[in-house]
Formats: C-alpha cells, sequence, structure tokens
C-alpha cells in the first residue's frame, strides 16, 4: 500500500510542479516589476487542495466502482452530471471564500488550487489500479498513470481558473456551469478507459490528454489575459519592453 502510495504520488507531482512553473513564471520576477499574485496564497491554495482532493478522492473511489459495475446508462449520467458538478463545486465554496476571493489574482489561487485537487484524485484512481494490477509484470502501466495524471491534473487546473475568473467577476453561476462542463466532456473522453473497453479505452485516453491540453491553452491564452486587467497589462508590456522581457 505504502510503496503504491510512493508511486502514485510521484507519477503525479512530476506534472502538477510543471504545470504550476510554466503557468505562473511569466507573472513573477523577472517577467514582471512585481509578482502578480501572493506566493504565500498560491501555497496555501494547494494545500488546501490537497486535503479537498482526498475528499473527492473517496468520492472518486465510490464512482470509480459504481461507474465500473452499473449500467451504461446509469454510469455515463454519473460521469456526465453528478461528479462533475460535486467537483467543481467544491472549488467553487473554497475559492468564494475572503481569503481567495480577491482581485484579479484570484485565477492564480484558482490553478494551484485545481492543479492540487487534480493531484490527489488521480493518486485516488492510481491507487485502484495498482491494487488490481501488478506493476512488474505489466511496466506499461507507468505511462498510462502518466497520461492519467497529466488529464486530471490539467483538466482540474483549467476548470480552478475558469471558477476563479467567475468568482472575480461576479458571475459565478456561468462559470460554474462552464466548469462542469468541459469537465463533463472530458470524463466523457475517459469512460471507455473508466469501463475498460480494450478496443476504445488507450484511445480514448489518448483523446482525453489531447483536451486536457488544449484546456491548458485556454488557461494561458484566455482565461488568465482576461481576468488582468488592461491598465496591469499595459504596464507589464511598458517593463519587458524596457527590460528586454518577453
Amino acid at each position: 500500500m505504502y510503496v503504491d502510495f510512493s508511486v502514485a504520488s510521484i507519477i503525479g507531482i512530476i506534472p502538477a510542479i510543471v504545470l504550476l512553473y510554466n503557468l505562473l513564471k511569466k507573472y513573477e520576477r523577472p517577467y514582471v516589476e512585481f509578482a502578480l499574485f501572493d506566493f504565500g496564497r498560491v501555497g496555501l491554495a494547494f494545500i488546501v487542495g490537497l486535503f479537498a482532493g482526498v475528499v473527492v478522492g473517496v468520492a472518486r473511489y465510490v464512482f470509480y466502482e459504481v461507474v465500473t459495475t452499473s449500467q451504461i446508462v446509469e454510469a455515463v449520467i454519473l460521469m456526465l452530471l453528478f461528479f462533475p458538478f460535486f467537483e467543481e463545486l467544491l472549488k467553487l465554496i473554497i475559492l468564494n471564500t475572503k481569503f481567495f476571493h480577491r482581485k484579479f489574482d484570484t485565477v492564480f489561487y484558482g490553478i494551484s488550487l485545481g492543479t492540487s485537487i487534480g493531484l490527489m484524485s488521480f493518486v485516488s484512481l492510481a491507487l485502484i489500479m495498482l491494487r488490481t494490477t501488478d506493476l512488474g509484470s505489466s511496466p506499461h502501466l507507468v505511462g498510462v498513470l502518466l497520461l492519467v495524471a497529466m488529464n486530471f491534473i490539467f483538466i482540474n487546473a483549467f476548470t480552478g481558473s475558469v471558477i476563479a475568473y467567475g468568482v472575480q467577476t461576479g458571475k459565478i453561476w456561468g462559470h460554474l456551469l462552464r466548469a462542469v462542463l468541459f469537465s463533463a466532456i472530458n470524463n466523457f473522453l475517459l469512460f471507455p478507459f473508466y469501463r475498460a473497453l480494450p478496443t476504445l479505452m488507450y484511445l480514448f485516453l489518448v483523446f482525453a490528454l489531447i483536451y486536457s491540453l488544449f484546456t491548458l491553452y485556454l488557461v494561458e491564452r484566455k482565461v488568465i489575459p482576461s481576468a488582468i486587467p488592461d491598465k496591469v497589462k499595459k504596464e507589464i508590456r511598458e517593463w519587458r519592453k524596457k527590460h528586454g522581457g518577453n
């Protein structure tokens, strides 16, 4: 059990750290004059997300058992409606607290929160897979788990940023529904994987990874720039031009 948890944690933490570093680095020194977010709050959001991720992980464990044993129609309803709403509503409850509900920097805390929730959600599923499969006899499982980890972490970072942007702008329910929709689409793509459909599971896992990479593009190119006020973006451009930044 301890070995399985260590393996799952190592596989999951690598894409989580790489993701956070690459998304946040452009908004701290030396890319800007002053960091656009509070490092302490980013760290706290990540830690809160780990605890929230345990809740999501337990729910995913139950969810996984039900989905894999229930009728297809019931499983689809659970994957497309219940679980996405539960997961995204939990993010909203956390991000809408006074501590994280600030100004445009809320989006960065949403990314951090979503990343750690995705990490723990992955670990819960990885423990199930490692419990039923011998890693020594199936070394390819490490690659499969890495793809799953990247998908879970990327999609949750995106939905966390969307909900954070909704909290920032006061358009909470519209952005919550948008996050639920994106999460439901991801679950739909993972459906063959959950059901262990031999001819489709790995193909659709690749589709799900491509989809989650697309959501990362949206985070970097759409959500974060939309959250930053035009005045601040102008100051950033001027500072980077003056100091030779990109």
